[in-house]
This record gives structure tokens, C-alpha cells and sequence, in this order.
């Protein structure tokens, strides 16, 4: 399961490598979400299910860096 996770996590680090932070806050539509919107989707889902549910611990940005 580790090798599943790093390999998405591989993957999906390459696909937003060189994106800057212009392109991460640029806002496609008055109704659309901005890249950076989705990254944080995707490290909130990541923290909840390692931390959550294949640890039992609370996530991440429940604890250390709620704010």
C-alpha cells in the first residue's frame, strides 16, 4: 500500500512541479476554484486518510496545524 501512496504522490507532484504561484491563486471563472484550492483538497484528503484512518490519529490539520 506504501508504494501505491508514494507513487500517486510521486505522480502528482510531477503535474504541479513547475506550476508558479500566480498560476496556483489564478482564478478560472467567477465560480471556478483556483489550482491552489485543489492542492489544499488533495493534502487534507491525503492527512485524513494516513493519519485518520490508517493510523487512528487524529489529522494533521486537526491538531498541530489547526488554526
Amino acid at each position: 500500500m506504501q508504494a501505491h501512496f508514494r507513487a500517486a504522490r510521486n505522480f502528482y507532484q510531477g503535474t504541479i512541479a513547475e506550476v508558479t504561484d500566480a498560476q496556483l491563486l489564478w482564478q478560472p471563472a467567477p465560480v471556478g476554484n483556483p489550482i491552489g484550492a485543489h492542492v489544499g483538497h488533495i493534502v487534507a484528503g491525503e492527512d485524513g486518510l494516513i493519519q485518520g484512518m490508517l493510523r487512528g490519529a487524529a489529522p494533521v490539520g486537526a491538531t498541530t496545524w489547526a488554526g
